[in-house]
Order: C-alpha cells, then sequence, then structure tokens
C-alpha cells in the first residue's frame, strides 16, 4: 500500500464521501457525534484509518484490540478492495467515547456516527467488529447497504466463548495484561489439538502465572507505545494519566464485555442484502456454533479449513474467492 499521510478530521474538518485527491492512505479522528461534527461535553474522537479514493465505500470496524494497530489486520482484504476502486474506511471500534456497556447502545452509537458518512457499499466487521455490525443490520440505515461481510463474528454466544472470553476479560480487568494476550492469542491461533484449559483456581483475585507459554504476543507492539491518546473518563487533571498497559487492559476487559451473551439472531435476519460470514474451521473462540442464522440464497456462511480467528490473514485467497463468489463485488469506477 502507499505511504501513510496522517490527517485528522478535527471538529470543523468533517468528511465526506466523495472522491478526492488525498494520498492513498490517511488516518485521524472525526466527532463521536457523526460527520455533522456535532460537539458538546461528551463529544470525543473516533479513530479510524482511510485507504484509497475510489467513488464507493467500504467501512469496518475492528475486534477487540489492546492498541490499535492503524487497521493492519484487515490489509489483505483491504488490498483487494482499494484495487477494486474502493475506498476503505477502518474505524477502531472500541475509539467510541464514552462507552456503552451493553451492545445494543455500542451499536445505536455507532449508527450516529457512520450514518453521516454517506452512501455505504460494503459494510465489513472482524470478532467485536464483525458482532457490531450484526446488531447494526436491523437499522433503517443499514437497510440501504447491499453488501456485509463478516470475519469471525459470532452472531450468538455460547458457554464456550462466554466462558473464554469472560475469562480474557477478568484477566484484563486485574491488570494481568500478559495472561491475557497470552490467552488471547492461545485462543485466537487453529487448534493444533493441544489442550489449554481455564484453571480451577482462576477467581478473585486471577492467578498469576497461570497462562499459555509463548515466546511472542502478537498483540502486545514490540516497542513501548505512548499513552494513547484516548479520551479519558475521569478528566481530573490531578489525577495521574493511566499507562498504556493500563488503557489496553481497559480496552480488553470493555470489549470482551460487550460480547457477554450476544444473540444478534433477529438483527440479521431484518437485513435484506447480501451477508457473507467466514471463520476458521479451527478457530477455538468463534466456531460453527456461534454463527446461527438461517442459511439464504442472501445469507451465507462458510467455514476456512487450516484457519482460525484469521481466516482473511491465514488464507486470503480463499477468503476473496468466497467474497468474490457471494457478494460479487465488481469494479468500482468514477462517473
Amino acid at each position: 500500500m502507499a505511504a501513510d499521510s496522517r490527517g485528522n478530521a478535527g471538529l470543523n474538518g468533517p468528511l465526506s464521501n466523495a472522491p478526492g485527491a488525498a494520498s492513498a492512505c490517511t488516518s485521524g479522528t472525526l466527532p463521536s457525534g457523526g460527520i455533522s461534527g456535532r460537539t458538546g461535553s461528551s463529544a470525543t474522537d473516533i479513530v479510524y484509518v482511510s485507504h484509497g479514493h475510489g467513488p464507493a465505500l467500504a467501512v469496518v470496524m475492528a475486534p477487540v484490540m489492546p492498541y490499535w494497530d492503524e487497521g493492519q489486520f484487515f490489509a489483505p482484504l483491504t488490498e483487494r478492495l482499494v484495487a477494486l476502486g474502493y475506498r476503505v474506511m477502518i474505524f477502531d471500534s472500541l475509539s467510541l467515547q464514552p462507552a456503552p456497556e451493553d451492545l445494543a447502545t455500542f451499536a445505536h452509537a455507532w449508527r450516529q456516527v457512520l450514518q453521516g458518512l454517506g452512501p455505504v457499499q460494503l459494510l465489513a466487521g472482524s470478532a467485536l467488529g464483525g458482532a457490531l455490525v450484526q446488531s447494526l443490520l436491523a437499522s433503517r440505515w443499514a437497510a440501504s447497504i447491499p453488501a456485509t461481510l463478516l470475519i469471525s463474528a459470532p452472531t450468538q454466544a455460547d458457554s464456550q466463548l462466554d466462558e473464554r472470553l469472560g475469562y480474557m476479560a477478568q484477566l484484563a480487568a486485574a491488570g494481568e495484561l500478559t495472561a491475557a494476550l497470552r490467552w488471547l492469542e492461545h485462543w485466537v491461533a487453529a487448534d493444533a489439538g493441544t489442550t489449554a484449559t481455564i484453571p480451577a483456581s482462576a477467581g478473585n483475585p486471577v492467578a498469576r502465572g497461570l497462562a499459555p507459554d509463548g515466546p511472542f504476543l502478537a498483540h502486545r507492539p514490540t516497542q513501548a507505545r505512548p499513552v494513547a491518546t484516548e479520551p479519558l473518563r475521569d478528566r481530573d487533571a490531578a489525577r495521574p494519566r493511566p499507562t498504556a498497559d493500563a488503557l489496553a487492559c481497559e480496552r480488553l476487559a470493555r470489549g470482551f464485555g460487550l460480547l457477554e451473551k450476544l444473540d444478534v439472531r433477529d438483527a440479521v435476519h431484518a437485513y435484506p442484502g447480501k451477508l457473507l460470514s467466514l471463520y476458521g474451521e479451527q478457530s477455538q473462540l468463534v466456531r460453527a456454533s456461534n454463527i446461527s442464522f438461517p442459511r439464504t440464497t442472501r445469507h451465507l456462511a462458510a467455514s476456512i479449513a487450516g484457519s482460525g480467528m484469521r481466516p482473511h490473514t491465514e488464507h486470503p485467497a480463499r477468503v476473496w474467492a468466497w467474497v468474490q463468489e457471494h457478494l460479487r463485488l465488481t469494479a468500482q469506477i468514477a462517473s
């Protein structure tokens, strides 16, 4: 992709859906009240990155991640979409503040932001981002979007998913970032037949040193990050600013908590457009039992063999073949 050119929409610099002469990749923030630029004491900035400047808009919602990765989680699909003439806006789902505690309220707040973007041709999301997207599908705004792509996105939680996400949320809430990330990395990977169970001794306080062994944590940055730029809930200047790791723990606990007892089947059923839900056949988190909506000519789910929670990065060609087969995305040409 082209070199990154950073920008900030600012409270007085609303974005639009019109193609322009911007560089191939820009990133920045926009008001949480939407593109109209609503301000107020509760308004905060939404974090996004935008690739390409084609005439069609694809909106992508990010999964739970401790640190915003500038949209790299979606890179294999971003490149293909930009090549087709899409402008791809990837949003940090957890940048929305103040943070709602339930998915329905979370989705309503995000709709207020996204509906100001103008016409959307493709709505996509991964994991939490995909659950958020599905929650949006019952809205009048989403009814006009012709295609939706979900990657490892649960429609309904079961006891195993609730247990595993809940345990990682508990670790993060207790400040055990390394343990939470090791469990996340272990469960995100394709199931290799190894057994790692949540220890019976885990509880309150969370036991230390019980995370799976691993030489590398892909979710932790290789270099120290500056303190995150997310607005603080407590704006009292006398209080010390949280560390980057403390903010990472807060993001994990909040994100996993939003998925507790998830059930967005009715929202998916109401969506009139084409929907494709892809998941890894060897996923240890989102499994076939969590993709629970009726398969029709419009709504399709498919597993990707040999993949865990990241089929689009582990087998991008297979994923793109499914996208083209079902969603039938075509080249977008400016009029």
